[in-house]
């Protein structure tokens, strides 16, 4: 019989400390543990190279965890939130889209 233990944290800063302390203690006691964390997950997903992040994926983690920073200060949301839907529009466009497309043109023409 294994004891299974769910850590589950909502962020606080940009520091990873706070999971590490509840994972090193729940270590103490369980056989697995479980940590949920989008702090964590955003932390993983920026740093795993294997995620093939471009600016779409980047995109996408900013868009995730946005609601979550409106949670901390509202005003750092409703400034930033403009912006990367902007942002969103221009790397959704059809004109970003055939960038490589257009820069691979001028490079044949030489």
């Amino acid at each position: 019989m294994s004891f299974d233990f769910t850590v589950a944290i909502v962020p606080n800063n940009t520091s990873l400390d706070r999971e590490l302390d509840y994972i090193k203690s729940a270590l103490l006691y369980a056989d697995k543990v479980t940590l949920i964390s989008p702090l964590a997950y955003m932390f993983d997903r920026l740093t795993d190279k294997k995620n093939g992040l471009n600016e779409k994926t980047m995109l996408q983690l900013v868009e995730q965890i946005l609601p979550l920073a409106k949670l901390k200060d509202k005003d750092f949301y409703d400034n930033s939130y403009p912006v990367i839907k902007r942002f969103s529009q221009i790397i959704h466009s059809k004109q970003y889209k055939s960038i490589p497309y257009v820069i691979n043109l001028k490079s044949n023409d030489n």
